[in-house]
């Protein structure tokens, strides 16, 4: 596992970097694993396992990402750092969403 020195010791670095790359599913994680109010992850259900203690990795693993995306916009480096194909794959993944109307079927090409 590689570290990074803000990073948690138990946090991917090489993981946290790859989610702060795709704008908006750090986001998405963070409001998705949130304390049930119980101290347990409500966005990692198992019916084998039972529900994980809030922090959960996954959670932990966004807050990194999230917490590297503001220090690249803070510093002027998202543009260096988030490859283009990675902006316009996801345009191109709304654009369809889009285009398949409201019963989700996707449009054949």
């Amino acid at each position: 596992m590689v570290t990074h020195s803000v990073l948690p010791v138990t946090v991917d670095a090489c993981g946290a970097v790859y989610l702060a790359k795709v704008p908006g599913l750090a986001d998405d994680l963070i409001e998705e694993h949130t304390d049930d109010g119980k101290g347990r992850c409500r966005g990692c259900p198992s019916q084998t396992h039972g529900m994980p203690q809030h922090p959960c990795n996954i959670r932990l693993l966004a807050d990194a990402a999230a917490s590297i995306r503001r220090t690249w916009i803070r510093r002027g480096q998202l543009d260096t750092v988030v490859p283009a194909r990675i902006v316009q794959h996801l345009a191109a993944m709304d654009r369809d969403e889009d285009e398949a109307g409201q019963d989700g079927a996707m449009p054949i090409r």
